[in-house]
């Protein structure tokens, strides 16, 4: 049999974990539902040439007028694995370097 004040120690340990969970997880749904995702754009390739995507979508917005192939071989693998920009000032500055 356990003593009653370890007991009441014990609840009052636990209901303090839980109190810190809550808060803990009302924090990162807050955070969350301000910054739902902190990348805007993802450039990448799309039948031969690079694409400009919305985050989250499967149509790209834009293609660019520059077939991939043309490019080296560490932009090539950028592209294919994705590029992301996380603002339209970013973005521009992406579709200048590979535009020109």
């Amino acid at each position: 049999m356990i003593p009653r004040l370890i007991k009441l120690t014990i609840i009052s340990v636990v209901a303090t974990i839980a109190a810190i969970t809550i808060t803990l997880d009302s924090a990162a749904a807050k955070d969350s539902a301000q910054n739902p995702s902190p990348h805007l754009y993802l450039m990448k390739e799309s039948d031969g040439k690079i694409a400009i995507y919305k985050y989250n979508t499967n149509v790209p917005f834009q293609v660019l007028d520059v077939y991939v192939d043309s490019l080296p071989e560490a932009d090539r693998e950028l592209l294919k694995q994705g590029i992301n920009a996380d603002s339209k000032e970013q973005l521009s500055r992406l579709i200048e370097d590979y535009d020109g």
